[in-house]
């Protein structure tokens, strides 16, 4: 009996081929997101303390504390790849200075965007697009160099 139906397998998915595709292509218009979305983190460099609670209360273990030159105590680093968007980090910040953003269609340009330090929030609201404009990254050393597609040029330097 199991002989049978492994015969007939590839048969019983073609019959699929003529049907119409389930998938949902991009919108035109694009939506807005729900009340409750968690898009990525945002920093106020100036608000944070680092106290390390957002990096001991990540069940992920995705946030780790990186000294900048901003700031010498450090500012966290979140790996998306570990985070599971359960914003425990942001609820246990005792200043506010970590937050989400609320842009939801995210364009990766680069692969290496996603491990940067989060920007801060007037940052995000400065471009209009929905996704950081980023031209090219350019890691010498300790530092790494943001370029914009609007020719501006930030710079990290990691302590």
């Amino acid at each position: 009996m199991k002989f049978k139906i492994r015969r007939l397998s590839p048969y019983i998915a073609i019959k699929h081929i003529f049907e119409k595709p389930i998938t949902i292509r991009i919108p035109k218009v694009i939506r807005k997101p729900a009340e409750n979305y968690r898009g990525f983190h945002t920093l106020d460099v100036k608000k944070c303390i680092s106290c390390r609670i957002c990096e001991r209360s990540c069940p992920a273990s995705a946030i780790r504390l990186v000294p900048i030159k901003v700031k010498e105590k450090g500012v966290p680093e979140i790996d998306y790849g570990r985070c599971t968007y359960c914003q425990i980090c942001v609820d246990a910040c005792p200043t506010g200075a970590l937050q989400y953003e609320e842009r939801y269609i995210y364009v990766p340009q680069i692969p290496e965007r996603f491990s940067l330090i989060p920007l801060s929030p007037d940052f995000v609201r400065k471009y209009k697009k929905p996704y950081l404009p980023i031209q090219k990254i350019i890691k010498t050393g300790s530092k790494q160099s943001v370029i914009m597609e609007d020719g501006s040029k930030y710079e990290l330097e990691y302590l």
